[in-house]
């Protein structure tokens, strides 16, 4: 369980993502789409907890994510799909999550509108990655990830947009490379939590 000096921070959290604006947006139709973004407490600090595709999937395999996928017809807002779909990839059990807010929207190369959803977590937690999604489940804490010693910037041309957009990519966390889109929703938060005082 949580120790109870941490839930101011979870409130400023709340207090900060609302009316979060969106990351990355175009102006045709995409695909909906939501992540989880599963944050808690371990060893004294707050960690954000990523998963490693496996290399058999169609689309992103082997690359790091947070556990999400596309809305389903039968779910009835992105956060249900964020929820659905992290129960599906890492055994994380819907009620087990308390929903704190959610990032702003964010096309992806692949042509997904993705909304980050950010939820608590107990920590430690059973998690059962998918055999057939997940290979790898890691974390990092958001102090390592605020630091701008840990990650780079640049500009690069992706082929929906006509200007260059900002591509993220941190240092390698456990032998993992987070980067792209996964990146940018984690330096998104982090800047708009205040971790990050200028977006970079």
């Amino acid at each position: 369980m949580l120790d109870p000096t941490d839930y101011a921070f979870i409130d400023h959290i709340k207090s900060a993502l609302v009316g979060a604006p969106p990351i990355l947006v175009g102006d045709w139709a995409a695909t909906p789409a939501a992540v989880l973004m599963p944050l808690y407490y371990k060893n004294g600090e707050w960690h954000l907890l990523f998963t490693k595709r496996t290399a058999t999937l169609s689309k992103h395999s082997g690359q790091v994510a947070f556990p999400g996928g596309r809305m389903d017809d039968t779910d009835l807002d992105r956060e249900m799909t964020a929820l659905r779909e992290a129960h599906e990839e890492i055994g994380l059990v819907p009620s087990d999550v308390t929903v704190i807010g959610a990032l702003g929207e964010m096309y992806t190369i692949t042509n997904y509108s993705v909304f980050p959803i950010v939820g608590v977590v107990d920590y430690p937690y059973p998690f059962v990655p998918s055999a057939d999604e997940v290979a790898a489940i890691f974390d990092a804490p958001l102090s390592w990830l605020a630091n701008t010693d840990n990650f780079t910037r640049e500009l690069r041309h992706i082929p929906m947009f006509t200007e260059k957009q900002p591509v993220h990519a941190f240092a390698p966390r456990d032998g993992h490379i987070i980067w792209g889109a996964t990146a940018a929703m984690t330096v998104s938060f982090l800047h708009q939590i205040g971790l990050l005082q200028d977006f970079p």
